[in-house]
């Protein structure tokens, strides 16, 4: 299956059709945001008609998307404009959140599930102003690094934008040399500890 990745489209508002929602991995990651509690903490791989799956990370914990096939969600691809809370975000904090979301798409794809579960949060962290932690001190750690990440100038998010009040996700921004670096040492600094990604039948809500 192709993967689709954030620097692939412009801005442009295209329109999609997510049909199928999986989830990367099965673990929750033990992480807390506080006013949240324990959302599950995963990449996220919506599937449009195309058979195109697209790798993105939650920036809605207001809205709730369910795990499966079957289903007939309309999405567009545009910039990340406002939180889960409707609140506008500036332009720099929503660059950070797109370059957080390379940074769990790279560790995803080499099967590091920390790095990915410490990017999402570490999303969260940024957007809601809240803190974020771990009872995993490797995933801890990582957040704390992902937290680093600064503007690089390149503008909003690109994420898939609900059309009908589902979960909004981020696809991804442009990675600067510093983020590469940031993706680098988290792969490496848990590389004995990769785990098998799965996917799992949930519903991916908070209340």
């Amino acid at each position: 299956m192709a993967l689709a990745t954030g620097a692939a489209f412009s801005a442009s508002a295209a329109s999609v059709i997510i049909t199928d929602v999986e989830t990367g991995n099965g673990d929750l990651g033990n992480v807390s945001v506080q006013g949240y509690g324990n959302p599950w903490t995963t990449p996220i791989l919506m599937t449009d008609t195309g058979g195109q799956t697209f790798v993105v990370f939650c920036d809605d914990l207001n809205h709730i998307v369910y795990v499966g096939g079957g289903q007939d969600l309309p999405y567009h691809i545009g910039l990340v404009t406002v939180d889960g809370n409707g609140a506008p975000l500036t332009v720099a904090l929503s660059n950070e959140m797109g370059q957080l979301a390379d940074i769990g798409k790279y560790d995803y794809s080499k099967g590091n599930e920390d790095g990915a579960i410490a990017a999402q949060a570490a999303i969260w962290g940024l957007e809601y102003n809240t803190p974020v932690s771990s009872s995993d001190a490797t995933i801890e750690s990582l957040i704390t690094q992902d937290l680093q990440v600064t503007n690089n100038g390149k503008g909003y998010a690109t994420g898939l934008i609900s059309d009908a009040g589902w979960q909004s996700q981020i696809m991804g921004g442009v990675p600067e040399p510093a983020t590469w670096a940031i993706m680098l040492a988290g792969f490496f600094g848990v590389g004995g500890m990769m785990r098998r990604a799965r996917d799992r039948r949930a519903t991916l809500a908070v209340a």
